[in-house]
């Protein structure tokens, strides 16, 4: 197979914003050759047990019958102790470079907006933080000759309005901001990211064929249903139903962003639907992406 002997990590691949988009990518991407790391929460796994491991199963039978590897890891993304940790360990038991990494950022219950002993706001920490932190730990355990970096990310940013330059940043013991509007403000900062990220990895040598892009894997016809929102819980399935892509439609998404020949060499950009756009102004704002990724890495200790 072409791509037979590659590695592919999904994190928090049961956290694919309530879908089965996570499992069905891995399935495609064991049909491919490719060896897989999955990464779940310990709160799935403990109260979604039987999902899980129906889940498993399906990927296993897949990854035997195509003769590739299968590891599963628990990583709670609420500390980034925690996200240390688990690429400490995942480094050590390696055995060949990673070449397709995709994380679905974990995005926690209202009812858990709180500070998190680190000190930052448990729902910014979870969706950006911590994804900060994992794509940069990880980066000396990809494929340098050629790999890919996808963050799945939701619609709830795009176009956001209302949000200030401050709220994108991180901050220590403040937890002023809403629910709502930390969520659009991590998301927005997760993009800024990948766009500064992709300028350093193309500018370094010996990263310069690493890409990061950000997929959307919602439609963007559902960004425009904001009045919808609201509704009685009773009619939320079915504006769900009229709006999202179907799985499948969002695997081969997410599929051709990391394998398509066509944009192998895309990086720091925007996928709606296979196409690159600009999810909101403040992306082109090279100074607060600099600021970001500065006050960032100092407060995740890598500067």
């Amino acid at each position: 197979m072409i791509y037979q002997e590659k590695n592919c990590m999904i994190v928090n691949m049961n956290e694919s914003f309530s879908r089965d988009i996570g499992t069905d990518l891995a399935i495609e991407f064991a049909k491919r050759g490719s060896n897989l790391i999955l990464t779940s929460s310990t709160e799935s796994f403990d109260t979604n047990k039987n999902n899980i491991n129906s889940k498993i199963e399906k990927i296993e039978e897949t990854t035997k019958e195509n003769g590739t590897k299968l590891t599963i890891k628990k990583l709670d993304c609420d500390s980034l102790l925690n996200i240390a940790s688990f690429v400490s360990e995942i480094e050590n038991s390696l055995e060949q470079p990673i070449n397709y990494l995709i994380i679905f950022p974990f995005i926690p219950n209202e009812t858990d907006h709180v500070i998190t002993e680190e000190g930052f706001d448990s729902v910014y920490s979870a969706i950006y933080l911590s994804c900060f932190l994992l794509v940069q730990l990880l980066i000396p355990s990809l494929d340098k000759s050629l790999s890919k970096i996808i963050l799945g990310v939701s619609k709830t940013h795009f176009k956001a309005t209302g949000i200030y330059l401050n709220d994108i940043l991180p901050k220590l013991q403040d937890i002023t901001l809403g629910y709502d509007t930390i969520v659009q403000a991590a998301f927005l900062a997760l993009t800024l990211f990948s766009r500064e990220l992709a300028h350093e990895l193309k500018n370094n040598k010996n990263t310069s064929n690493v890409t990061i892009n950000c997929c959307q894997i919602d439609s963007q016809s559902f960004i425009t249903t904001k009045t919808y929102v609201n509704l009685p819980d009773k009619f939320s399935s079915i504006v769900n139903d009229m709006f999202l892509l179907p799985d499948e439609d969002l695997v081969n998404q997410l599929a051709y962003n990391l394998l398509s020949l066509e944009i192998q060499d895309s990086n720091g950009l925007y996928f709606i639907e296979y196409k690159s756009n600009i999810p909101n102004n403040l992306t082109f704002d090279s100074q607060l992406r600099k600021t970001l990724y500065k006050i960032s890495k100092k407060y995740t200790f890598l500067s």
